[in-house]
């Protein structure tokens, strides 16, 4: 069973100055086969007028919520979208 929880939530200002919202979730799948222990995984959501337009998701990540929660607290600090979210994982992964 996958559930996704909401931990932070932005509001931004477009280019073309329409306001949008970016949230940040952590999701949990404790239904993995041969699994005793859920999987963590992160999503990132940009809506529009409550229209979700781009979206990104790591699933089965981490087995530790904790871990799943730093790792989004530091993408919504820097207010991370959905577009530059894998580049910017994958930079502050190489930088561990």
């Amino acid at each position: 069973m996958n559930t996704k929880t909401l931990k932070h939530k932005k509001q931004i200002v477009q280019t073309d100055q329409k306001k949008a919202c970016i949230y940040y979730y952590v999701t949990r799948d404790s239904a993995l086969i041969n699994e005793t222990l859920p999987a963590y995984g992160i999503e990132i959501e940009k809506k529009h007028e409550d229209i979700v337009v781009d979206n990104y998701s790591v699933c089965d990540c981490f087995y530790s919520e904790d871990e799943a929660e730093d790792l989004l607290k530091t993408l919504a600090d820097y207010t991370v979208t959905p577009v530059c979210a894998e580049e910017v994982i994958e930079e502050i992964l190489n930088d561990i």
